[in-house]
């Protein structure tokens, strides 16, 4: 199950990864919303010719859709045993799902992992300011589950439904990395950063209070940041035009000839 943000790109990586592993995928349904099914299809169709195995589900846009809604979707219209989480922009570990699945004692759940892939200097800031860049070992990307005990997202939720998610699955917590997945989907903007983990957050988080506090941390983290690259951005502009100013005087000064005097081989 695939929440469908806005980047075709890091849809097809992820379908990339997915198309590597050693298992066969029965079904792989990709939520969307604000983008015709159709026109998503046809996007894809050059590059993907399994499509039969896709299964398009459209929220309708005038929905506020998180990425809970669109788990939980996915989780409604599937007819599998299993189910699987990833989000667009992470990629697959090479084997993912063939560890899971060809062990001799399956268990009913295996929690995700995940590492973070630096793509940029920005991309990097804001995941630092974010979500951090360290590995995570237990996450809702990269887990596998039997859908007969699959809890349903807190919907209300754009940030934080998967920290309470996981409360429902604390036997099944990673003490390592297992087999993680990557992601790479931060943006590279610091003011899309503050909407997309603050601003858009903050009053569907105020029921929990644990969220509530990270999100906190992380504006306080943002303000402070963003306040130091203004500060140094000020202090280059400064320092470079104070040398530009000093040349010019200079110029004026001495002349091109009295400089050429000044500074002429004995």
């Amino acid at each position: 199950i695939i929440p469908f943000s806005d980047s075709i790109a890091q849809l097809e990586l992820t379908l990339d990864s997915l198309y590597s592993q050693k298992i066969y995928i029965n079904k792989i349904i990709i939520v969307i919303s604000g983008i015709s099914k159709y026109s998503l299809f046809n996007l894809l169709n050059k590059k993907f010719f399994r499509l039969n195995e896709l299964i398009f589900l459209t929220i309708d846009p005038s929905i506020r859709t998180t990425p809970a809604t669109a788990r939980n979707q996915g989780i409604s219209i599937s007819n599998s045993i299993y189910l699987a989480f990833l989000d667009c922009g992470i990629k697959a570990h090479p084997n993912w799902l063939n560890s899971y699945f060809s062990s001799s004692n399956i268990v009913d759940m295996r929690m995700g992992s995940t590492t973070y892939v630096p793509v940029d200097f920005q991309s990097v800031l804001v995941a630092l300011l974010t979500y951090g860049t360290k590995p995570s070992y237990n996450s809702v990307p990269g887990s596998i589950i039997k859908k007969i005990i699959c809890k349903n997202f807190q919907e209300n939720m754009r940030y934080g439904e998967d920290i309470i998610w996981k409360r429902n699955y604390k036997k099944f917590l990673n003490d390592k990395l297992t087999y993680p997945c990557e992601y790479y989907f931060f943006p590279s903007n610091i003011l899309k950063a503050i909407s997309k983990y603050y601003l858009a957050d903050m009053t569907s988080a105020s029921n929990d209070k644990e969220i509530y506090k990270k999100l906190n941390i992380i504006a306080l983290k943002i303000i402070f940041i963003y306040l130091i690259i203004i500060v140094c951005s000020y202090l280059f502009t400064s320092i470079i035009g104070f040398l530009m100013l000093s040349i010019y005087l200079i110029l004026r000064l001495f002349g091109k000839n009295k400089l050429n005097h000044v500074f002429k081989k004995p």
